[in-house]
């Protein structure tokens, strides 16, 4: 009998020893380690684009009423009149013409994100824009990025946030459609196609 419990103590022992080797080498070899985020982008991050949607314009430039009120452009080279206000025919961003993408932003994840660009074959540049009134004046001007809090939701419409589309390849009609892709902070891109309305 006591040569049993010698027997079951040694293999105990060496079941132990094993074990605690083989934890050993699965540490070492990351094997504990939490999985790693997928390249990209967090899978934490969920923001879907809705109701998106595109202002018409034409190439000769669009008025500065259909985007509520005198505009003042004067930041990055687009440079506004003397007396900061924009004529009624044009935004001032250039004689191709000027329209503008907005929408609301769903974050469903648990981390926040933002936009931080966008891209579209139907304008030469594509900015971030904000607008604010500063004595009468209707002001517009770029910023980095737009926060979308986790569990929230962000709205790009007109008088606020919107993305910014300059110098127009061609008109933009209502009941015409845009390709538009929203670059977001987290890496992800959204794909989206926007009905041209006249608002």
């Amino acid at each position: 009998m006591q040569v049993f419990n010698i027997i079951t103590i040694k293999a105990k022992a060496v079941a132990f020893g094993i074990g605690a080797v083989l934890l050993l080498l699965l540490s070492a070899c990351g094997g504990g380690a939490a999985p790693a985020a997928p390249a990209g982008g967090s899978s934490n991050v969920a923001v879907e684009a809705d109701t998106v949607w595109v202002r018409s314009a034409v190439t000769t430039g669009m008025s500065d009423a259909a985007m509520g009120g005198s505009m003042d452009h004067s930041h990055g080279g687009h440079s506004a009149g003397s007396d900061g206000k924009m004529d009624s025919g044009s935004m001032g961003h250039g004689g191709g013409g000027n329209s503008a993408a907005y929408m609301r932003l769903v974050n469903t994840g648990t981390q926040a994100d933002a936009l931080v660009g966008a891209s579209t074959d139907v304008a030469k540049i594509v900015e971030i824009h904000n607008v604010k009134m500063e004595n009468g004046v209707m002001s517009m001007f770029p910023v980095e990025q737009i926060e979308i809090p986790a569990g929230g939701s962000v709205d790009l419409q007109p008088g606020g946030f919107h993305v910014m589309l300059i110098d127009l390849n061609k008109d933009l009609n209502a009941g015409d459609k845009v390709d538009l892709t929203l670059k977001l902070a987290s890496g992800k891109e959204i794909k989206v196609t926007a009905p041209v309305e006249q608002r």
